[in-house]
């Protein structure tokens, strides 16, 4: 990461979660730290895979859960991007 920030690159989002379990939550676990140590700003989004007001809360706390003893400094981001959210858009 020391030579991302050298190359002047000031900020970074990682992804840390996708659903209610990641296979590659080791990645954001590993590189979270140093790129804080690097002096960047970072920033974690979870990819959301959810089709109920249920899952959607199980989601929520997964990635909360999973990114809360980091110390980040930059926004957290839900990446939604399936279709069959929008279907539920009106459900509590």
């Amino acid at each position: 990461m020391g030579e991302v920030a050298k190359a002047g690159v000031k900020f970074v989002f990682i992804k840390a979660t996708e659903g209610t379990s990641y296979s590659k939550l080791s990645y954001f676990k590993e590189n979270a730290p140093l790129a804080l140590a690097a002096g960047l700003k970072v920033g974690a989004y979870h990819y959301a895979k959810f089709a109920t007001v249920a899952e959607a809360k199980a989601e929520a706390a997964y990635f909360l859960d999973s990114i809360s003893s980091f110390g980040l400094n930059y926004p957290v981001v839900l990446d939604l991007e399936e279709n069959k959210k929008k279907a539920n858009k009106n459900a509590d």
